[in-house]
């Protein structure tokens, strides 16, 4: 999940099978009342002939995550933008077999993804699923949509670089406190999985606490604000890219995204919540995120219940097939595209 290829693998080769690359990420979840999570374990592991790595999800008790292989894995062939051809999938039929005609279990993939792009595949399939249970089929793979990061890679390290110093520069007093790699590992999967972070983490959750009132202090800043969060988390996805050996970059956010490209991929983002009979959920998800992302204030300003509140929110959820209310979620990206529809300044 956070990018060590080389010693995932040592340990795959101690514990067996040995991991894939590239891979297709799923996430499946049972329904309590009709099995356990152990069963839907094993089925996954017959589902991939024994050559898949399926893990008990550490954060959410309903999930099981499985690292799949995808094609010939020593196929070099690659497409344009990079990623390895697959022209059939024989696990993903089988995995579609697998849900047919059940009620019980869903099952959310990814696109296919190198194995040091784990941690997005993870998303990817996460929000698959939450298109998965609102569909008749119970599978959904994720729709890819171009990334902000992506965009931005090239010209926003800059930006990135010197939002994140304090972070990146940081050297603990003692030897035994986190250094600067863990506290960004924390942060990054805060941001990506709040609620279950510190299981995923296996931190003590007071641990955890600690770990992010440390981190706004050397960052300065308040991450209980979804403004924040929105700009960390693009931040750091962007300082996974490559910097570009031109010398076209920028460290003004608001010029990063100043863009008919970045534009574009805003009006993606939104594009099913543009249409008239869509401006109910539009206008609840931009009262959620003026709101900090907590349901209490969001419905107090829509002046409706919590339930109903959240019940409008699985609404825009099933309207972008994207995950909202539990981590990882969309908001991040739906934050930021509104405020570039909007032509807002951040």
């Amino acid at each position: 999940m956070v990018g060590d290829r080389d010693g995932a693998a040592r340990v795959a080769a101690m514990l067996g099978p040995p991991l894939a690359d590239p891979i297709r990420v799923y996430v499946a979840e049972y329904e309590p009342r009709k099995g356990t999570r152990e069963a839907l374990a094993a089925q996954c592991a017959e589902v991939c002939d024994g050559q898949a790595w399926v893990v008990l999800c550490p954060g959410y008790r309903r999930h099981v995550i499985v690292l799949a292989p995808v094609g010939d894995p020593s196929s070099s062939a690659r497409d344009d933008t990079g990623r390895p051809c697959v022209e059939a999938d024989p696990v993903e039929e089988r995995f579609r077999g697998f849900v047919q005609g059940r009620g019980d279990v869903h099952v959310g993939a990814s696109q296919v993804v190198s194995l040091r792009e784990t941690a997005a595949g993870y998303e990817q399939a996460f929000h698959a699923l939450a298109a998965a249970k609102s569909g008749a089929e119970h599978y959904a793979r994720f729709r890819p949509q171009e990334e902000l990061a992506a965009l931005l890679g090239q010209t926003g390290r800059d930006w990135a670089g010197k939002l994140l110093a304090p972070l990146i520069e940081y050297i603990p007093d003692r030897c035994h406190d986190p250094d600067a790699k863990e506290l960004a590992r924390t942060l990054q999967f805060w941001l990506m999985a709040y609620n279950v972070s510190a299981k995923a983490l296996k931190i003590h959750r007071n641990t955890l606490s600690a770990r992010l009132s440390h981190i706004e202090r050397l960052l300065g800043c308040d991450l209980h604000q979804i403004r924040t969060q929105a700009t960390l988390d693009l931040a750091l996805r962007i300082l996974h890219y490559p910097r570009s050996s031109s010398g076209d970059h920028q460290d003004s956010i608001n010029a990063l995204l100043n863009t008919a490209a970045v534009r574009l991929w805003a009006q993606r983002q939104l594009t099913p919540l543009l249409t008239d009979d869509a401006q109910q959920s539009l206008t609840t998800l931009r009262a959620w995120l003026a709101s900090d992302a907590r349901l209490d204030m969001t419905a107090a300003a829509l002046e409706i219940s919590v339930p109903g509140t959240r019940k409008r929110l699985l609404r825009v959820e099933r309207l972008l097939q994207r995950s909202l209310l539990i981590g990882p979620s969309a908001r991040y990206d739906l934050w930021l595209a509104l405020r570039i529809h909007d032509g807002h300044d951040l």
